[in-house]
C-alpha cells in the first residue's frame, strides 16, 4: 500500500495498513536542539522517523503582495518590527528571535477603511503569481503521484484574527457583526475562486484549514460563534476526500 492509498484509507475510515504517520513540522530551533540529543546531522528526517510522504500544491492562498517587514525601533536587546507577511507590529529578540515567542503590540487592520484600503486588494484570487509559471508542467509532474496531495484552503477567524488581534475582533462580533461577516464570505468566496482551478486540473485529497481558535484555557470564541464565523467557507464542498 503507497502513501496515497493509506492515507485515504486511514481518513474515509478504511482499512489502512498501518495509520498515516504525518512529517513533523518543525522549528529551526527544534531540529537544533534534536542534533545535541543525538539525533544525526546527515539525514532526512522524515525518512529517519518513518514516516509518511505527502506535498502541498504550490498556489498562494495568502495575502498577495505581502506586507513588507520594517524595523521601527531598534533598543537594546530587542526591536520593534512590522512583521512581514500579515503587517503585525511586534517586539522580538535581536538574537535568535524564531526561538522566542514575539510580543504583539498592534495590528494593521482596525476599521473597514484598512480592509478596503490594505486587505482586499492583496485577496484577488487573480493574481497571477498565486499560481506557478510553469503550472502544466506541475499537473503532469502529480499526475500518477503515489502519495497524498493537499492544497492549503484559508482560515477564517484565523485569518481576522491575525490581521484584527483577538481583542479587536471580539469586540467586533458585538460592535460591527456586519463588517465581519462580510469579510467571512469574501474570504470564503476569495478561497473557493482561488483553488477552484487545482481542484479541476490537480484533484487534491485533502485541504488544509486552519483557526486556531482555543487554546489550553479554552475556546477563543463561544461556541455559537464557530458556525457564524467559520460555517461560510467550510460549507462549500468540493469533492476532496479529506
Amino acid at each position: 500500500m503507497n502513501a496515497r492509498q493509506r492515507y485515504i484509507e486511514t481518513m474515509t475510515f478504511g482499512r489502512p495498513d498501518r495509520v498515516f504517520l504525518l512529517p513533523p513540522w518543525l522549528w529551526t530551533s527544534t531540529l537544533e536542539r534534536w542534533h545535541t540529543e543525538g539525533l544525526p546531522q546527515d539525514v532526512h528526517v522524515d525518512a529517519y522517523y518513518g514516516t509518511d510522504r505527502y506535498q502541498t500544491v504550490p498556489v498562494v492562498t495568502g495575502l498577495l503582495p505581502p506586507f513588507d517587514r520594517e524595523v521601527l525601533v531598534s533598543d537594546g536587546e530587542t526591536r520593534i518590527v512590522r512583521r512581514a507577511g500579515e503587517g503585525q507590529i511586534i517586539r522580538e529578540f535581536k538574537e535568535r528571535p524564531d526561538m522566542n515567542m514575539p510580543q504583539w503590540l498592534d495590528y494593521p487592520l482596525k476599521t473597514r477603511e484598512d480592509w478596503e484600503r490594505s486587505f482586499r486588494p492583496r485577496l484577488d484570487p487573480y493574481s497571477p503569481a498565486r499560481y506557478p509559471l510553469w503550472w502544466e508542467d506541475y499537473v503532469r509532474s502529480v499526475t500518477d503521484r503515489d502519495y497524498p496531495l493537499g492544497i492549503a484552503a484559508g482560515s477564517y477567524f484565523g485569518w481576522i484574527r491575525n490581521w484584527m488581534g483577538l481583542e479587536r475582533l471580539s469586540l467586533a462580533f458585538y460592535d460591527e457583526p456586519s463588517f465581519i461577516h462580510e469579510m467571512i464570505e469574501y474570504l470564503a468566496w476569495f478561497i473557493c475562486e482561488t483553488i477552484h482551478r487545482a481542484l479541476d486540473e490537480v484533484k487534491p485529497d485533502f485541504a488544509l484549514i486552519w483557526e486556531d481558535m482555543a487554546g489550553k484555557g479554552g475556546p477563543l470564541c463561544s461556541p455559537p460563534h464557530v458556525p457564524r464565523v467559520s460555517g461560510a467557507g467550510l460549507q462549500a464542498r468540493h469533492g476532496l476526500p479529506a
